[in-house]
């Protein structure tokens, strides 16, 4: 059970509870989860918006998960503002620490790529992209051998989204192209101004790359289609492909745990198996109690947990399920890890409705970063190169328009 939740004080919970309208938002959660119009409902949903409202955990980014409840359910009452000015001393004295890449480390010449850099911001000040003027950027350059910069081959740099604020982390994808010459070099990645020079006094990030004939890829059990619709849709298209996945694969009375499921566990809806539903926000398992109700008791279990520290026994489930989760956990590869020490043999990881592309610029992921929640967004050779470090196997990977799904075994 995950229970390092602490209440934020008084000031804080009024300044977000004003951004809404209680009652209006209690009668929207009743009805989109078709619960009773009566005073009990109302009062159970009204004591859930409120925990929601004025919890916090240890991590910034579980915070934000958590309050997000309302969103969730009425995105159109609560707006982030990236309106706001940025901050007076903004990009002044900029410090970073590189955290992690997703680069391969062999790629052939002449060859787009993109791959994410994860940085910190361990100065005082936020960075931003958008002061007119004194912008930052992610930026990098190619260096051969000799430590000079290669003739050919190119960097796109990267505006952050969002202003990122002292001793926040974001992961931002670098768009390449490799030098044409076979060799070996360095791609050098930095804070950068407006103009693509270096900050002053700044880390770097020197990664090793060998630039030649890279052995080729089995894409043999990769299908790309195009897009299936919207969110609703994907998760729709993601359920079926699983009911047929498992069909011939799990016997009934199997055991599905669902990452990361809200209040509404995919899952459940699979009626030959038990489903064990966890999320790190105990107030969208509430509402999620509530909807399910007692016609799911006897299949259907809610557990608050950090799937990264999991109450659970190894080798406890025959299949472990995520849709849309992955790229919302800083390093997914450790997560992911940790997650197949929860199966059993011959069970499966399914990797569901995660983005795929090389940017975060979408109002979407723009919305979520301003308010604090960690994206991500993955190409897919960053994919495949975070289920190797792993340890899993793909057995399938559809790609529908910038949806990904993976089916993996251990």
């Amino acid at each position: 059970m995950f229970n390092k939740y602490t209440f934020v004080d008084n000031k804080s919970i009024s300044n977000r509870a004003s951004l809404v309208d209680a009652d209006v938002l209690k009668n929207i959660i009743v009805n989109k989860l078709g619960l009773a119009k009566n005073s009990d409902s109302l009062n159970k949903v009204g004591d859930i918006i409120r925990r929601a409202l004025s919890w916090q955990c240890d991590e910034s980014i579980l915070s934000a998960e958590i309050n997000d409840l309302i969103d969730r359910f009425a995105p159109d009452i609560q707006s982030c503002d990236l309106l706001t000015p940025p901050a007076p001393n903004v990009n002044s004295n900029p410090k970073v620490k590189f955290e992690r890449h997703y680069f391969n480390s062999i790629l052939t010449p002449c060859h787009q790529v993109s791959a994410n850099i994860r940085l910190q911001n361990i100065g005082d000040a936020s960075w931003s992209s958008r002061t007119g003027g004194l912008n930052l950027q992610l930026s990098a350059c190619w260096l051969d051998q000799n430590g000079r910069k290669a003739e050919l081959g190119g960097v796109k740099p990267t505006r952050f989204p969002v202003d990122i604020m002292a001793g926040r982390s974001i992961s931002l994808p670098l768009n390449v192209t490799t030098p044409a010459v076979i060799g070996n070099y360095i791609l050098q990645v930095y804070l950068s101004n407006e103009c693509g020079n270096l900050c002053s006094g700044t880390e770097v990030f020197n990664i090793p790359i060998y630039v030649g004939l890279v052995e080729n890829a089995d894409f043999s059990h990769i299908y790309q289609n195009p897009s299936v619709g919207d969110y609703a849709a994907d998760h729709a298209v993601a359920y079926k492909l699983i009911e047929t996945f498992l069909k011939d694969r799990i016997n009934p009375g199997s055991r599905i745990l669902e990452v990361g499921s809200g209040c509404h566990p995919q899952m459940a809806w699979l009626t030959d198996y038990d489903v064990v539903a966890t999320d790190i926000s105990s107030p969208l398992l509430e509402l999620g109690s509530l909807y399910f109700g007692e016609r799911f008791l006897s299949r259907l279990m809610f557990v608050c947990a950090n799937a990264l520290f999991s109450p659970f026994v190894a080798e406890s489930f025959d299949v472990i399920v995520l849709f849309s989760t992955l790229h919302h956990f800083a390093e997914p590869e450790l997560l992911l890890s940790q997650l197949s020490k929860l199966l059993r043999p011959g069970g499966f990881l399914l990797v569901m409705c995660e983005p795929i592309g090389n940017t975060l610029e979408t109002d979407v992921t723009i919305r979520d970063l301003c308010k604090g929640i960690n994206e991500q967004v993955f190409c897919l050779e960053e994919y495949r190169k975070i289920f190797e470090l792993a340890s899993l196997r793909e057995e399938i990977i559809q790609i529908d328009g910038s949806s990904l799904k993976a089916f993996l075994t251990i």
